[in-house]
Parts: structure tokens; C-alpha cells; sequence
């Protein structure tokens, strides 16, 4: 997996509540450019990462609470995945259920994040990991 370049962070975002995605686009507007490509469910998001629909993110923030197939299992197809298993996912979600963070550090999550319930801190928390994912360390793969 390349570095972003200078320019553009490109993220695609899990998420099926349209509330919380639209909070993580306002969080993320005013830092530098970033694409956010919005997947509703984790089928719609092995689709569009599979079926070349796009340029392949740099970032994959990833809710549990998913309708179909739930986060943890699509973070499983993602690292079982060649082509896929690269792009570092971050878990965003509101559980802070001890056996959700095991199962996700188990499956090698780059972070997990709970979407703190205040606006202007879940701005500050989006704010922090463009921060970190374009000023950061990088993964290579």
C-alpha cells in the first residue's frame, strides 16, 4: 500500500446510519482533501473495493453495527483478501464492548475508535486520524 500523496486522502467509510456518516464528513471537511467514499453495509463495500469502482483507499474506517454482514466480518474478508488485506482499517464504532476490541485487535484492526456521542468531538477525532494517517506512519504492502 503507497503512501497518500500530498494532496488527497482517500477513505472509505462502512457506515449505515446516514447521521453518523454525514458527522464524519463534516469532521473530516476543513482538513486537507480528502475523498470520502461512503459504503452503507459491508457487501456494498467488498463490491466497490473488488469490483474496481473506484481508486483503492488509503483508509478504511469501519462501524461493527452493520446490517448483512457485520464489521468484524468484513474486516476478516479484508485481511484473508491479496489484493485488499493491505489497507489499514480503523474501527469507528459506539461499542466499547471488551470482546468487540479483542475480536478486532484478533483480526489485526489498525486502531479502534468509538465515535464519542458530542459533534465537536467526534470532529476533533476525525480531525486526529487525517492527522495521523497523512503525517503518520505509513503501511506498505
Amino acid at each position: 500500500m503507497s503512501s497518500p500523496c500530498a494532496s488527497e486522502l482517500r477513505i472509505l467509510l462502512v457506515e449505515d446510519d446516514p447521521d453518523h456518516a454525514e458527522l464524519v464528513r463534516r469532521g473530516l471537511a476543513g482538513q486537507r482533501a480528502v475523498d470520502l467514499t461512503v459504503c452503507g453495509d459491508a457487501e456494498a463495500a467488498l463490491d466497490h473495493l473488488r469490483g474496481g469502482t473506484g481508486s483503492t483507499p488509503h483508509l478504511i474506517l469501519l462501524d461493527l453495527r452493520l446490517p448483512k454482514m457485520n464489521g468484524l466480518q468484513l474486516l476478516r474478508e479484508l485481511k484473508a483478501a491479496p489484493g485488499l488485506s493491505g489497507i489499514p482499517c480503523v474501527v469507528l464504532t459506539t461499542s466499547e464492548a471488551e470482546i468487540d476490541i479483542s475480536r478486532a485487535q484478533e483480526l489485526n484492526v489498525s486502531s479502534y475508535l468509538v465515535k464519542p456521542a458530542d459533534h465537536e468531538r467526534l470532529a476533533a477525532l476525525m480531525a486526529d486520524v487525517e492527522r495521523y494517517w497523512t503525517q503518520g506512519p505509513r503501511q506498505t504492502g
